[in-house]
């Protein structure tokens, strides 16, 4: 019990000093003192919901570039789905949350992609957002990569139910496969949510970055949970934007402009 109060009373001591290095715009403090929150388990309760859409969009005025926004654009359509996990008692957990799907899905929405790249695509909660958004636009194909055979065969379910069959093509395989990266195209916005582990992280920025077509976007999810994501956004030399969400997983957003 001692251990325990005393590590609960650092972590509220390295919180305060956060909060009060931010107050005081003291941004050296403030990054040494985050540095060494994600190196620890200390602060690994912190939830948030940041809608990185509602950024992205933001910087996009000030950029100069139009967004449409979501008008005209209706989730309504996946309310109620339990995309297999009632009768699979699959983990919820291991899906994006709600705004993460919202977000690419309204990413797509605005770019009107040719392609989009998932890889990781679990049973097609994300998937299904994508997929409805080209089905809105009226063009457009996802390409869902996972190793799982019994989850894409859920997806293809999920997305055939929803009426999205001619929007998706599932791909069983690696996602560092070459005989995958070789069957996909270029797209403009490719969404990674796989192993999670370092080295393989690193290897998919390098090789799925190739795959970009400029301008475009490749979304990591889970940069801000998963120490091995975070070393590999870390290492990336490119722009990079990290949202916090509000299961405290994260999602990097890396452009790539002409």
């Amino acid at each position: 019990m001692r251990f325990f109060v005393s590590k609960r009373l650092s972590s509220w001591k390295k919180r305060l000093g956060i909060v009060r290095a931010s107050l005081t715009l003291r941004w050296s403090r403030l990054s040494a003192y985050l540095r060494e929150a994600t190196e620890t388990d200390e602060i690994c309760d912190i939830l948030a919901n940041e809608d990185p859409f509602e950024f992205v969009k933001q910087l996009g005025r000030i950029r100069g570039h139009s967004w449409v926004n979501d008008e005209g654009f209706d989730f309504s359509r996946l309310n109620g789905h339990d995309f297999g996990y009632k009768t699979k008692q699959l983990p919820f957990e291991w899906s994006s949350e709600s705004e993460v799907a919202h977000f690419i899905a309204l990413l797509a929405w605005n770019l009107k992609p040719k392609n989009v790249i998932e890889v990781g695509s679990f049973v097609g909660f994300t998937s299904c957002h994508i997929a409805l958004a080209l089905e809105c636009i009226g063009d457009g194909t996802l390409y869902c990569v996972d190793e799982g055979a019994e989850y894409l065969n859920i997806l293809s379910n999920n997305i055939e139910s929803l009426g999205l069959r001619n929007r998706i093509r599932a791909i069983h395989g690696s996602s560092l496969d070459p005989a995958v990266l070789d069957s996909l195209p270029k797209a403009e916005i490719i969404f990674i949510d796989s192993s999670h582990h370092y080295e393989t992280t690193k290897r998919e920025i390098e090789e799925y970055s190739q795959k970009i077509a400029k301008p475009g976007y490749l979304v990591l999810h889970d940069s801000v949970r998963y120490p091995g994501i975070r070393r590999a956004v870390a290492e990336h030399k490119g722009k990079k934007m990290t949202f916090a969400t509000s299961q405290g997983c994260g999602v990097t957003v890396l452009p790539f402009e002409n």
